[in-house]
C-alpha cells in the first residue's frame, strides 16, 4: 500500500443541500471534497484536520439570480468515546469555509453531538449548532443556532 494513503490519511467527496429559514436561505447545494489526517487515533479519542474545496449554488430568499461560489474548506473533527458499558460518544466538528470567488465572505459551521447509554442499549442525545455567515443578504442574522435532543434504543 502507498504509505501516503496509510490509515491515517483519507479522501472525501461530498454533496450537501442545505434549506436554512433563519438565514433566509431557500437551498444551498455543495459539491467538493478533501484531503485529511487523523492526527490521534486511539481507542478512546479520533482528532481528524481536513482540508479542500467545494463549489456552492446557493438561493436566498428575495435575491434573484442564485448565486455559484468556488470556497475552500477547513474542518477539525475531534471524538471521544468509549465501548464499555456505559457506551458514551462525544463528537465536536468546526469548518471554516473561506470565500474565493465572493472575497471576504467567510461562512462556518460548528456541531457538537453527545450520545450516552442511560442503559442497556437505551441512549440519550443532545447536539448544539452554530451556522456562520459573514456576509449575509441585507436584513438576515448571520448565525443560526440551536440544540436538539433525543432519547433512543439501539440494536
Amino acid at each position: 500500500m502507498d504509505p501516503f494513503f496509510s490509515d491515517r490519511w483519507l479522501v472525501t467527496g461530498l454533496a450537501t443541500f442545505t434549506q436554512n429559514q433563519e438565514l433566509d436561505l431557500d437551498i444551498r447545494g455543495v459539491f467538493g471534497g478533501d484531503l485529511g489526517r487523523h492526527v490521534i487515533q486511539n481507542n478512546r479519542s479520533l482528532l481528524t484536520v481536513r482540508g479542500g474545496a467545494v463549489f456552492t449554488r446557493e438561493q436566498f430568499t428575495g435575491s434573484d439570480p442564485a448565486q455559484s461560489n468556488i470556497e475552500g474548506t477547513g474542518t477539525i473533527e475531534y471524538e471521544l468515546f468509549t465501548f464499555q458499558d456505559p457506551e458514551m460518544d462525544i463528537t465536536t466538528t468546526l469548518t471554516v469555509l473561506p470565500s474565493f470567488t465572493d472575497w471576504g465572505r467567510i461562512r462556518a459551521d460548528l456541531d457538537t453531538r453527545m450520545r450516552f447509554e442511560l442503559f442497556k442499549d437505551f441512549f440519550w442525545s443532545v447536539s448544539a449548532f452554530d451556522n456562520y455567515d459573514s456576509s449575509p443578504p441585507q436584513g438576515t442574522e448571520t448565525n443560526d443556532f440551536g440544540v436538539n435532543t433525543s432519547v433512543g434504543w439501539s440494536w
